[in-house]
């Protein structure tokens, strides 16, 4: 069994519900993949989520002065990587890729 299989994590197709493989949602992003369940080219769009830590820790940085502050800024750090790759890291069926129309 190859280690995609057994790593499928991530998200389900939209056609089909089977999950995609774990490594095609974390690397390779923005590449077609073919599901394994029904064939569909599906495509994983990038995400953002580091730009978006670094902005609200450089706002909140100064804020975090004890320890407990900065444990809850790097739980809160935490909290908004998950939402942000929950809410923005779900398969697209891939655009279609034929020859160019003359």
């Amino acid at each position: 069994m190859p280690v995609s299989d057994r790593l499928s994590l991530g998200p389900a197709c939209p056609s089909c519900g089977r999950l995609a493989p774990f490594i095609r949602t974390q690397w390779r992003r923005e590449k077609p993949f073919a599901c394994k369940g029904c064939g569909t080219l599906l495509v994983m769009p990038s995400a953002y989520t580091a730009i978006l830590m670094v902005v609200v820790y450089w706002f909140v940085r100064d804020e975090a002065q004890g320890p407990l502050q900065k444990i809850a800024l790097a739980v809160g750090l935490l909290a908004i990587a998950l939402v942000s790759e929950w809410a923005t890291l779900k398969p697209r069926l891939a655009p279609p890729s034929g020859p160019p129309k003359a």
